[in-house]
């Protein structure tokens, strides 16, 4: 028999101003249009996309999350407060980062870089590969700016899953800070349990 889990990590980042945020999504191809939602039946469109997936920024630093399997976090670095991926769509140029835009500068490689999703199956890592379906959602909306990256039918354990990744950059009192949910970790713990006893079943 299988089983479909929906996992529901959210990530929240806070920032100083009104609306400060913003999202970008397009396709290399058309990179005058920007989208606000794309899927893949092979879940990779690394090559496809600008910026090899959707990105969030706030005025602090920018986050893009890799469509295909390695389903990584890179960062945007900035050297000074402000939005800048629309124009600089993650690769600035040498003459910009001398006026002191941002970069690049963290190399992901094999790694999952800030971090990525994946799952635990009680004795290895589980890639969130492969998947029958893998889509990429950006949301600007009134002080929020939101991605979301859905993979559906992630093997695990003789059950298929479905990941659901939320990041979101919301205007708040104080410096940036990270957030995470209690009661998505209690959810993704008792995933983790229900998977291990019904294998042990």
């Amino acid at each position: 028999m299988e089983y479909l889990f929906l996992i529901l990590p959210f990530f929240c980042y806070g920032c100083t101003d009104q609306n400060n945020t913003a999202v970008s999504l397009f396709l290399r191809a058309d990179s005058s249009v920007y989208l606000t939602e794309i899927a893949s039946e092979t879940g990779d469109l690394f090559n496809d996309l600008g910026h090899h997936g959707p990105a969030i920024e706030n005025e602090w630093l920018g986050l893009r999350y890799y469509f295909d399997k390695k389903a990584a976090i890179d960062v945007y670095s900035k050297s000074r407060k402000g939005l800048e991926l629309r124009e600089a769509r993650w690769y600035p140029s040498i003459e910009q980062q001398e006026n002191g835009w941002g970069a690049d500068y963290y190399k992901v490689g094999s790694t999952v870089g800030l971090g990525g999703i994946r799952l635990w199956d009680g004795e290895k890592v589980i890639p969130l590969d492969p998947v029958t379906n893998r889509s990429a959602r950006v949301v600007k909306q009134g002080s929020t700016s939101k991605m979301e990256i859905r993979s559906e039918n992630i093997p695990c354990k003789g059950v298929r899953l479905i990941s659901l990744f939320v990041l979101l950059f919301f205007p708040e009192n104080g410096r940036p800070r990270l957030k995470q949910s209690h009661w998505v970790m209690t959810l993704y713990s008792l995933l983790q349990e229900s998977i291990i006893m019904m294998d042990k079943k």
